[in-house]
This record gives C-alpha cells, structure tokens and sequence, in this order.
C-alpha cells in the first residue's frame, strides 16, 4: 500500500515542470525566430508612422465628434498611416517611443484590414506577429480575428492559435462611443459615417 504524503507531492510534480518548461522554451524558440512578413499597404502610399499623423487622426476625430455633439449627422475619413500612428501612440503614449511595440502597422483592404509588428520583450525576446479580420464599431472599436501568426511556430501550434480567436476584441477598454457609428473599410482608408 503506497501512501500518499505531502513532502513527496512537489517531488511528484517535478516531471510535469520539467517538461512544461522545455515546451515552453521549445515554442518560445519558435516564436522568436522568424515569423510572419508585414501586412502590405493597402493604399497606394507607404504606411508612415509619424507624430504628425497621429496628431492629424486626434483632430479629425475631435472634429467629426465635435460635429456629432452639435446634433449632426457627419462622417470622416482616416488613411493607414493616421490609423497606424494613432494607435501605436495608444499604446506606447508618444509615437517615437515605440518601445515594446515596434514595426506595427494597420493595413486596411476592402471589408476587412491587418495588423503586424514586432512585440520586443528587452534583453532577449522580439517576436513577430499578425492578425487579419474584421473590425466594427458599436459601443467600442472592436475587431474580430480571423488568422493570427505568431513568429514561427510549428504548424499544430499555428493551427491552435489561428483557431483560437473566436471572440471580438475591444480596442479601446476605457472608452466608450456616445453616438452612432457605421465603419467602411476601403483600400488605404477607413471611413466612419455618425449620427448623433
């Protein structure tokens, strides 16, 4: 009769970690080595991350909020580049930074649109990724992920990822939308239609 005692439970568990963790840094080598190419423009111009084109997102969206406020209907317009630079600046606070998030890009096509980039954990880790799906706007900015790739990890792990993504992602946690908004994406540019 074997009893089970709790000094021999962490000796017990110990082939479990032992394996997790070369798992693990067997799929965080593939990660980090290699991985999806950038999403291609879909405009004719370059995608350009720049201050002033976040600065040009902030007011044509106050704009078109301020038109919104005011009781009218009104739409606008913003390219890749707007796009790109706005949000790199939502997650880094300042466009040159570009600290942790670096290469990011939105890619905007017919119906549908594409991130990529490169995640930089300092000291040892850059890992390449990409995400292509549909984006919509009711109370939030959401997308819903329809690939995912993550550096260059095998297949029955790419497989996992590209199927885990079911449900929509909301873009902006602490921000909720006041009006009505209908969002376009076309070739190079996203146009958004609002009502109050």
């Amino acid at each position: 009769m074997i009893f089970f005692s709790p000094l021999y439970a962490p000796f017990a568990l110990l082939p479990v970690v032992v394996l997790s963790a070369i798992v693990g840094l067997i799929v965080m080598g593939f990660a980090v080595a290699g991985g999806p190419d950038p999403c291609e423009p879909g405009g004719a111009e370059p995608i350009v991350i720049s201050e002033a084109n976040a600065d040009s997102f902030q007011q044509k969206w106050d704009e078109f909020e301020g038109t919104l406020d005011a009781g009218s209907s009104a739409s606008v317009t913003f390219t890749e580049s707007e796009v790109s630079s706005r949000a790199v600046r939502e997650a880094e606070g300042k466009v040159d930074d570009q600290d942790w998030l670096q290469e990011f890009r939105v890619c905007i096509y017919g119906g549908e649109g594409a991130i990529s980039g490169t995640l930089n954990f300092p000291g040892f880790l850059d890992i390449k990724f990409r995400a292509e799906g549909t984006a919509y706007i009711t109370d939030q900015l959401r997308i819903k992920p329809e690939k995912v790739e993550v550096g260059s990890i095998p297949g029955f792990i790419g497989d996992w990822v590209d199927a885990s993504p079911d449900d929509d992602v909301e873009l902006l946690d602490d921000e909720d939308f006041e009006h009505t908004y209908e969002l376009t994406l076309s070739p190079g540019e996203a146009q958004i239609a609002g009502t109050p």
